[in-house]
């Protein structure tokens, strides 16, 4: 009831491990290399984390949650990171295995693991690892207040009269 990828990892370094994740017959996701948060979907609530990690449960609509846990690994070699669908509450730690009803499972989408303290946004890939491009605003109108030294302006926005012609700034 899970999926897997081990990867070489750092002695010393901390990751994140993120997905986007939906409940469908099943509302607990577990997951994690060696240390593990779980998630309980249907109410949007990290569950249980254990000490040395952080797990973080941010809605992103659509029923859609990202999920994310952190840890800083002790060890340099190939770590088993794991995406496991849990029964109950009371299978922690537990390994996952129970009988299943062949229909209920969880929806997962953007599976992502990174060198660094938080998730990311996400950056699709396949085997190879990929480098986030810098970010950068070449619009010389908004040279008088833009500080490319400061961060970045994320406008997250919805219209909701589309009868008249509206714009967002």
């Amino acid at each position: 009831h899970g999926i897997q990828q081990s990867v070489s990892v750092t002695s010393g370094t901390t990751y994140t491990v993120s997905v986007y994740a939906k409940p469908n017959g099943r509302g607990l996701l577990r997951m994690g290399s060696g240390l593990y948060g779980v998630f309980d979907l249907a109410a949007g609530t990290v569950q249980h984390t254990d000490a040395g990690i952080t797990a973080q449960i941010v809605p992103v609509g659509g029923g859609y949650y990202r999920c994310s846990v952190t840890q800083t690994v002790d060890t340099t070699g190939t770590y088993a990171w794991i995406l496991r669908m849990q029964s109950s509450t009371s299978e922690w730690p537990g390994s996952g295995i129970y009988t299943g009803d062949g229909l209920s499972g969880l929806f997962v989408t953007g599976v992502q693991l990174e060198a660094g303290p938080f998730a990311t946004s996400y950056i699709p890939t396949t085997t190879a690892a990929a480098t986030r491009a810098a970010e950068s605003c070449f619009d010389l109108t908004i040279a008088d207040w833009f500080n490319p030294l400061e961060g970045t302006l994320v406008v997250v926005a919805a219209t909701f009269d589309l009868s008249a012609n509206r714009g967002l700034y």
